[in-house]
């Protein structure tokens, strides 16, 4: 594919092959400048299903689902996280970065976020809550989103359960955007849950194999109060 292909001293063969910025309409300018991938029909076109990412899914009668589009390597202890918030009753999604390392090239934000199945989930589902992982040095929950009810509960819920936990209006955080894939349901208002690296560090014990391991007793109670307050 790259063949025939030459490129001056310290410029990047990707600048010549992916689509130029400028054609690209998003509200979102600083998460774009940070995508590789626009939308997720140009990711399939260069990374590969069970190689580089894979999609887990299970199928609840709730009415809510619970997804983590940023999972495995790409935001570390989300898609464990959304799986176990979901379980009996919600559906549960997930995309995962699985390569071994550069992870973070499969991120596309969440206002860009198509992939088919995904939009089908969120798009038959009456509300969905969303997680994401952030960067933060403290442990915290910054809670976004359009449900502004179920804002307030799962804040005050967290709170309650020992977890610094924030409604958010920073940019990037909000979830406010109605093309945010927490909003893509049909009342077209879901939560967005961000959950510092700090938090998260608390929750997940790395492993010698490179992997993490659920820490039980705080990631159960983390992801038990998230699980009640959405059908309290």
């Amino acid at each position: 594919m790259t063949r025939g292909y030459s490129t001056a001293p310290g410029l990047n063969l990707w600048t010549f092959l992916r689509k130029p910025t400028i054609e690209i309409k998003n509200p979102n300018r600083k998460a774009l400048a940070l995508d590789r991938y626009h939308c997720f029909a140009e990711l399939t076109q260069y990374e590969t299903f069970g190689e580089d990412y894979c999609v887990d899914m299970k199928k609840g009668s709730s009415g809510i689902a619970v997804m983590a589009p940023h999972g495995g390597g790409i935001e570390f202890g989300t898609n464990q996280m959304a799986r176990a918030i979901a379980h009996p009753d919600h559906t549960f999604w997930t995309f995962k970065g699985i390569k071994k390392t550069g992870n973070r090239i499969l991120h596309i934000t969440s206002t860009r976020f198509d992939a088919p199945d995904a939009l089908k989930i969120a798009r038959a589902a009456q509300t969905v809550i969303t997680l994401h992982g952030c960067r933060g040095d403290r442990p915290l929950v910054y809670v976004g989103g359009r449900h502004d009810p179920l804002k307030d509960r799962l804040c005050r819920d967290l709170l309650k359960a020992g977890f610094n936990a924030r409604l958010s209006k920073k940019e990037g955080l909000s979830g406010e955007n109605p093309l945010n894939l927490c909003n893509r349901c049909r009342s077209g208002s879901g939560v967005q849950l961000e959950i510092t690296t700090a938090l998260r560090k608390r929750l997940f014990t790395p492993t010698k194999d490179r992997s993490i391991k659920e820490n039980k007793k705080e990631f159960l109670r983390f992801t038990n109060t998230v699980r009640t307050a959405l059908t309290p």
